[in-house]
């Protein structure tokens, strides 16, 4: 029966040594030498710690990307202890938003597509000229 003691053991050694080692946001691959339940064994064991695993490629050529799963604020200290960059990863300084307020800018350009007060006249709700 599969999965055996021994693959699960030595899977969860590869990944706990993966966690440990890995600085710089890099990813574990492994090759398509896996069958379909040794690769949702792979899965299993990435998910309990907490490790984000998918497979991808086709038939034969199946294979399974591992990364660290992080928070925005774990991400962010990554960053932070990084330099602000890593190979996946750049922290970049945020720019001002706009305001979704009007501002007097905006107010000024909306008071200079209306035409001058003197220039419009509204129609009379009660003037159709059929009474």
């Amino acid at each position: 029966l599969f999965p055996n003691q021994i693959f699960i053991k030595n899977l969860r050694h590869i990944l706990e040594e993966f966690i440990s080692t890995n600085d710089d946001d890099g990813e574990l691959q492994f090759a398509n030498e896996f069958n379909s339940e040794e690769r949702k064994s792979i899965h299993k064991e990435a998910m309990k710690l907490h490790l984000t695993s998918n497979s991808y490629g086709r038939d034969g050529d199946r294979r399974i990307r591992i990364t660290q799963k992080r928070n925005v604020d774990q991400l962010v200290d990554h960053l932070l202890t990084h330099g602000g960059k890593t190979a996946r990863y750049e922290l970049k300084a945020q720019t001002q938003p706009r305001p979704s307020y009007p501002t007097k800018s905006t107010q000024r350009s909306y008071a200079q597509m209306a035409p001058p007060p003197s220039q419009w006249t509204a129609p009379d709700a009660c003037d159709d000229e059929t009474l």
